[in-house]
């Protein structure tokens, strides 16, 4: 039984272990949020534009879009 502990045992203090999860969470968000500001924003940002109704060619319209 003795040799099963020391098979399991992760090597590195508490501490190293809870600093390395919480590097994993926070890198974890950092990619979803990178996903989202890529992939959702402009669409949800291009659809609110169409309900502001600017006209195209409008000086609103094209401060926006630059």
């Amino acid at each position: 039984m003795n040799d099963e502990r020391r098979r399991l045992h992760i090597p590195g203090s508490f501490g190293s272990r809870l600093m390395l999860a919480q590097a994993i969470v926070i890198a974890g968000g950092g990619i979803s949020v990178a996903i989202v500001a890529l992939f959702v924003a402009p669409h949800t940002f291009h659809d609110h534009l169409g309900q502001a109704r600017l006209e195209p060619g409008s000086v609103q319209a094209d401060h926006v879009e630059a």
